[in-house]
């Protein structure tokens, strides 16, 4: 096992165009305790729309996007656009799938996981390359696309379950569709609702795809809306992504600092952060530059690199990949000794560009939050004139309400951001 990762973790950083395709294998986790399920006959509630094509959830939903356009259609290059930018809006805590009628064996991306998949950052790039592969065919089959989302959303745990159904009103047999819809509807288990949201793209669609859309959903409760998107008009420009991004979490900033937890309570978890970090690390700018602190209960570890933050040479990357590997998780948490070292870094002279990001990486609690945070405080207002040092916590796997609020907190003092992300359960 420990080989096979090094030789991926090598291999990653290498040859950075060639994304990860598979995860170190788990090894078995207990799960926490949680509160009583509630009575099924108890619905989540639907998400409240704020705004643009999709609707944004308070709590993690799991969310299927159908796809059903027939050729000749101009409205679709606006379309797959708001699907690539809603993709960007969902929360790690969502999970998605995508699905494109265009045949009778409807096409789905080839995710690694267990559908549906979390919408993890290395998940949201596999589904924006799927999307952008899409086209609008001359027949379609909403039908076998319908099925394959209802068997998808229903191996998911989470209450709130919903099919973007997004379509041109054109499909060659409505009658029928919304027959299997009901057959669908009234196989589902009491309280386990899919709710079917149907957004039309048509600047003139006929009255009959209109009345056909919304008794879709009348049917499942869901909720309609009409795009009368102009085929002249430009679609709405993606954001610019940034230089860096760690578990979904960007930074545009001149050095990167990973700070992460390797005590014994990351010894489940270890090896997919470490994976995270080298995809990370593979996709940075050449114009950052890079640094990986490691820490437990005493003195934090590091790579030996000739300059510190380090240039994005193959050379530096693939010493990180040796000193990764080599690492077990053991021991006590303590994070203090990693942030006085980051900002011993980032204040250097040495250290070349004046803003510095430090990934800070736990899995639970710390042993002193009270005098981390002070230390915090003190280091950001020791910091030499010109330089700033933002953090952005990230908590994994496990999410405890002290852990919470300190990392939060640290964030919001620093100017950074917090982020929880789930474990992917296979």
């Amino acid at each position: 096992m420990k080989s096979k990762l090094a030789l991926l973790l090598i291999g990653i950083l290498v040859c950075s165009a060639v994304p990860v395709s598979a995860k170190a294998k788990k090894k078995p986790k207990k799960k926490p305790t949680r509160s009583k399920k509630m009575p099924t006959k108890v619905q989540q509630a639907q998400p409240k729309v704020v705004g643009g094509f999709f609707a944004s959830e308070t709590s993690s939903f799991s969310l299927c996007y159908l796809f059903d356009f027939s050729a000749p259609t101009k409205t679709f290059p606006t379309v797959t656009q708001e699907v690539l930018l809603d993709i960007t809006r969902r929360s790690s805590q969502d999970r998605i799938h995508f699905i494109s009628a265009d045949s009778l064996i409807p096409k789905e991306p080839m995710f690694q996981n267990a559908l549906p998949v979390l919408a993890t950052a290395e998940n949201k790039r596999t589904a924006e390359a799927f999307v952008k592969t899409l086209k609008p065919y001359e027949t379609t089959d909403p039908v076998a696309a319908f099925y394959r989302a209802y068997e998808v959303l229903n191996n998911s745990k989470q209450p709130g379950r919903v099919v973007y159904y997004l379509t041109d009103g054109n499909s060659a047999n409505p009658t029928k569709l919304l027959a299997e819809i009901k057959k669908l509807k009234a196989a589902q288990p009491e309280g386990k609702n899919i709710y079917v949201n149907v957004i039309l793209y048509s600047k003139a669609p006929t009255p009959a795809a209109l009345a056909n859309c919304k008794k879709i959903t009348t049917l499942t409760s869901g909720r309609f809306k009409h795009c009368k998107v102009d085929p002249a008009a430009k679609p709405s420009p993606l954001p610019a992504k940034p230089k860096c991004s760690f578990l979904g979490v960007g930074t545009n900033d001149d050095n990167v600092l990973y700070l992460i937890d390797r005590s014994g309570s990351m010894l489940d978890t270890f090896d997919e952060v470490k994976l995270e970090m080298i995809l990370s690390i593979s996709q940075m700018s050449s114009t950052q530059k890079l640094h990986t602190i490691l820490f437990k209960g005493d003195k934090p570890q590091e790579p030996k690199l000739k300059t510190i933050p380090a240039e994005l040479t193959d050379e530096n990357k693939l010493v990180i990949a040796k000193f990764l590997n080599n690492v077990v998780p053991i021991g006590r948490t303590d994070p203090i000794p990693a942030i006085m070292r980051a900002y011993e870094i980032a204040s250097a002279k040495e250290t070349t560009g004046k803003t510095t990001t430090i990934y800070l990486l736990t899995d639970g609690l710390f042993p002193d939050n009270t005098t981390l945070v002070q230390t915090i405080k003190t280091l950001q207002a020791a910091l030499p004139a010109g330089k700033t040092v933002k953090i952005n916590t990230i908590l994994y796997s496990n999410k405890p309400a002290e852990a919470v609020k300190v990392m939060e907190e640290i964030a919001t003092l620093t100017g950074g951001e917090y982020k929880f992300v789930p474990q992917e359960d296979n």
